[in-house]
C-alpha cells in the first residue's frame, strides 16, 4: 500500500465565506498542509534559540519497505541509526541520569505537540506573515510558507496572514491569508522488562576488531585479555545508548515503535523504554535493579557487592515510568510498599519465594539516605496527575523462571575435563546452574519446575502494584511477549524419538584441542583457568534421542517437551491473571534457531579453525575477529557464546551475556509480530472513544 498523502487541504473561501470582504473573493486560493515535526521524537536540537524534536536519521522504514527489507537497509551500515550525533543533536535519553532529559519530559507531560505547518499558493511568496493558533498569535513578522510551532492534540484552526500586501498597500482587508485545521495525536508507549526488551547481544555499535591472526597455541586467553589491551586486537569496544542495561536500538519494543510511526505522519509516537538486561519482576521492575550487565565502580561489568547502592540502577523500572509521566512531583506509594511487603513475607514465610536477593539485600545507604522504604527494598512512587501510556510493552518472566541458567544447564558438560577436576568443576556447576526437575544433580536451589510456578504470584504482584500507583494503559493495551522456542526445526509436535536442532556429542571426549571447538567454545572464559587444564571444554547441547529403556530425556528435549512448555503456560496464565494481552511469539524462531548453520558455516569444515566465526559472507576459512560483521543478514537468529564475545566485547559490557538471545535480525522478526498486535490494539482503543468531532482528513494507516 502506498504512503499516505501528509495533507490536509481546505481552501480559505469554504472556511470563511461569511467573514471576510468582497475583496478577499478575489484573491488566488492558498492552501495549508501539515504534519507533526519528528514522528518518532528521540533527538534534540537547539534552532534560532528553540528546542525541536527530530527522529533519528534512518531509525524509520522507507515506504513500502517490508520488515525484512528494512532489517536489510540498515544491517549494510553494521551499526545502528542511534549510533551517531549529527552535529547540534543530542539524545533525549540521558545515560549518566539513567532517566530522558528534564525538557523532553516537560513536553511528553504536555498537550502540545510539535507541528510542521506549510502554506502553498500565492501567499508563501509574501515577505512576512502573522500566524496564529485558535487566534492566539504564536508567531508574527515570520516567514509565510513554513512554520514549525506547537499545536494542541486538538482540532485547531490555523490562521497565516500576510503583515502587508504590495500588490493592495491600501486595502488593508484584502491582504493575503489561509486557514486550515490541523488536529496532531500523541501516542505514548512505554517500554518495560529484561534481555529480550533491551536488545542484549547487539550493541548500537558492535566491537571493531583488528585484522589480526589468532594466536597459534590455542589457548583462549588472547580473547580474556583483549579488553585490557586495547589497540591489540580491538579497535574500539562496543557501545550502547544506555550501557547500564545494554539497551540499543536494535530490541523488538523499539523496533515496533519506530514501525507504528512510520504510518503516519500526523502522528507523534513517543516511546520511553526502560528495559534492562537482566531484569526480573523482584530485580528491576519492583526493585532497583542489581548488577545490571553495564554497571558498577570497576571497568568490567560485575558489581557484586549487594549491599552498596553503586551497584544497583538509581531507580527501578516502575519509578522510573511514573516519574517520567508525573505532571507532579510523585510521592512514595508506602501504603502500598507496606501492603505488598506483608503479602511477600506471608507467602515466602518458609522460604519458598526464589530469586528474591535484589528485593531481600537492602544496601544500607539505600535506607540511610531515604532512597528506599526503610524496611523495604521496592522502589515504588504513586502520581496523582499523570500521563498515562497509550500502550505499555513488557518482556519479564524469562529471568524469574532462571531461563539462562537453565540454558547453562543445558550446554555445560555434566563431568570435569578429567577425574581430578571433576568434584571442583561439580560445585561450580552447581553454582552456575538451575535444573529441571527430573534431572536436578549437582544442582543448588530451586528447580526450574518450582520457578515457573512462581511466575502467576510475581505477576499478581506486579499488576497490583502498577494498579495502585496509577500506572494503566487502556483495556487491552499492555502486551506481554513470550520468548522463542530456539531448538525445534519445525511446528511439529516433539516426541522423545524426535530430531532437534543441537550440537555433535561425538567432541566431548576426543583429545584434540581444535576438534573441541564448536560455536559456543566462548563459554571456556567462563570456567577458572585451572579448570580449563591444558584444553578447552566441550559445551553443546545433546539432543540425542532417549532410548526406549530410559526415562531420562536429553538436555534438549527436556527443554523443549518439559520446560519451555511449563515456562510458557505459566507465563500465559499469568498475563491473563493480571489482565494483560499475551503476544504469543513461541514460533517466531522455528527453523532458524539454536545452530542453524548459514550456508558459509556448512563449506566451512576446516579442522584448523580455532574458534569459528558463524555466518561469514564467504566460505574461506577465518582466522580473525576483524572477518566478523555482526549484523548481516543470516540464517540463525539466535547469538550464540562466539557471538556474543565477537559483537560486544568492551570495557563494561558482559562479554557472554548476548548467549542465547536473538540477533538484531531476530528482533525484527519478534517486532513484527508485536507491531502487528500494537497497531491492532491502539486501533481498537481509538475507535472506541468518540471521535466524531475529531480530525478532518485524518490520515490512515496502512
Amino acid at each position: 500500500m502506498s504512503r499516505p498523502s501528509i495533507s490536509t487541504r481546505i481552501a480559505w473561501p469554504l472556511l470563511f465565506l461569511a467573514t471576510v470582504s468582497g475583496a478577499a473573493f478575489a484573491q488566488p486560493a492558498s492552501e495549508i498542509t501539515w504534519k507533526v515535526a519528528s514522528t518518532f521524537p528521540q533527538r534534540t536540537q537547539i534552532v534560532d534559540g528553540n528546542r525541536r524534536w527530530r527522529t533519528p536519521e534512518g531509525a524509520l522504514p522507507n515506504p513500502g519497505e517490508s520488515f525484512d527489507q528494512w532489517y536489510a537497509r540498515l544491517a549494510a551500515a553494521n551499526q545502528s541509526p542511534y549510533s551517531a550525533l549529527p552535529e547540534g543533536q543530542s539524545d533525549v535519553w540521558s545515560e549518566d541520569d539513567q532517566q530522558y532529559q528534564r525538557d523532553f519530559l516537560e513536553y511528553v507531560r504536555g498537550n502540545l505537540v510539535a507541528t510542521v505547518i506549510e502554506v502553498r499558493g500565492p501567499l508563501a511568496a509574501a515577505a512576512s506573515c502573522t500566524w496564529t493558533v485558535d487566534a492566539v498569535v504564536v508567531s508574527d513578522h515570520a516567514r509565510c510558507d513554513y512554520l514549525e510551532t506547537l499545536v494542541p492534540s486538538r482540532r485547531s484552526l490555523v490562521r497565516v496572514q500576510a503583515d502587508d500586501d504590495p500588490a493592495r498597500p491600501d486595502t488593508a482587508d484584502g491582504r493575503l491569508f489561509a486557514a486550515g485545521y490541523v488536529h496532531p495525536r500523541r501516542v505514548v508507549i512505554l517500554g518495560l522488562g529484561d534481555s529480550y526488551a533491551s536488545g542484549e547481544g547487539n550493541p548500537d555499535v558492535p566491537t571493531r576488531w583488528n585484522d589480526k591472526p589468532l594466536p597459534d597455541d590455542n589457548s583462549l586467553d588472547w580473547l580474556k585479555s583483549s579488553w585490557k589491551k586495547p589497540g591489540d586486537y580491538i579497535e574500539k569496544g562496543a557501545s550502547w545508548r544506555d550501557t547500564n542495561c545494554h539497551r540499543s536500538y536494535w530490541n523488538q519494543q523499539n523496533v515496533a515503535a519506530a514501525r507504528l510511526a512510520a504510518t503516519d505522519p500526523q502522528q507523534e509516537v513517543v516511546f520511553l523504554q526502560y528495559a534492562c538486561s537482566g531484569a526480573e519482576i523482584f530485580d528491576g521492575i519492583l526493585v532497583r535493579q542489581l548488577d545490571p550487565p553495564g554497571i558498577g565502580v570497576e571497568k568490567k561489568s560485575g558489581c557484586q557487592k549487594a549491599t552498596s547502592s553503586k551497584c544497583r540502577l538509581k531507580m527501578s523500572q516502575l519509578r522510573a515510568a511514573v516519574s517520567a509521566l508525573c505532571r507532579v512531583t510523585p510521592e512514595r506509594a508506602k501504603a502500598l510498599t507496606q501492603r505488598m511487603d506483608d503479602s511477600i513475607a506471608q507467602a515466602g514465610a518458609g522460604g519458598e519465594l526464589a530469586k528474591m536477593e535484589a528485593y531481600r539485600r537492602v544496601p544500607r545507604d539505600m535506607r540511610v539516605a531515604g532512597e528506599g522504604m526503610p524496611a523495604s527494598a521496592l522502589d515504588l512512587v504513586s502520581c496523582s496527575d499523570m500521563v498515562q501510556p497509550d500502550a505499555i510493552l513488557m518482556s519479564v518472566g524469562g529471568n524469574d523462571a532462571g531461563f539462562a541458567q537453565l540454558v547453562a544447564w543445558a550446554l555445560m558438560p555434566r563431568d570435569g575435563a578429567n577425574a581430578a577436576l571433576d568434584v571442583p568443576y561439580r560445585l561450580l556447576r552447581r553454582q552456575t546452574v538451575v535444573c529441571p526437575p527430573a534431572q536436578k544433580e549437582w544442582c543448588r536451589g530451586a528447580t526450574s519446575d518450582t520457578l515457573a510456578i512462581q511466575l502467576p504470584f510475581r505477576y499478581r504482584w506486579l499488576a497490583e502494584a502498577m494498579g495502585d500507583i496509577g500506572l494503566k494503559s487502556p483495556p487491552g493495551n499492555t502486551l506481554v511477549t513470550s520468548y522463542p522456542d530456539v531448538l525445534r526445526n519445525n511446528t511439529d509436535v516433539v516426541t522423545a524419538g524426535s530430531t532437534l536442532c543441537g550440537d555433535s556429542t561425538k567432541n566431548r571426549d576426543t583429545q584434540g584441542v581444535k576438534d573441541r571447538n564448536n560455536q559456543w567454545t566462548a563459554f571456556n572464559l567462563q570456567i577458572p583457568r585451572l579448570l580449563r587444564f591444558i584444553r578447552p571444554w566441550y559445551f553443546g547441547l545433546d539432543v540425542s534421542p532417549a532410548p526406549k529403556t530410559s526415562w531420562r530425556l536429553s538436555p534438549g528435549h527436556e527443554l523443549v517437551m518439559r520446560v519451555m512448555p511449563d515456562l510458557r503456560r505459566s507465563l500465559q496464565a499469568s498475563v491473563a491473571e493480571a489482565q494483560f494481552t499475551y503476544v504469543d511469539t513461541s514460533d517466531a524462531f522455528v527453523g532458524r534457531g539454536w545452530c542453524t548453520k548459514s550456508e558459509s558455516e556448512s563449506q566451512n569444515r576446516s579442522r584448523n579453525q580455532r574458534l569459528p566465526l558463524p555466518g561469514l559472507g564467504s566460505g574461506s576459512h577465518n582466522q580473525t575477529p576483524h572477518e566478523w560483521q555482526a549484523f548481516s543478514p543470516r540464517n540463525r537468529l539466535v547469538r550464540t557464546a562466539n557471538d556474543s564475545y565477537f559483537t560486544q566485547l568492551s570495557t563494561r559490557s558482559g562479554d557472554v551475556n548476548g548467549t542465547m538471545h536473538p540477533t538484531a535480525e531476530g528482533h525484527f522478526k519478534l517486532a513484527e509480530q508485536l507491531h502487528r498486535r500494537l497497531a491492532s490494539a491502539l486501533r481498537s482503543s481509538r475507535e472506541s472513544k468518540d471521535t466524531g468531532a475529531g480530525a478532518i482528513g485524518a490520515v490512515q494507516s496502512p
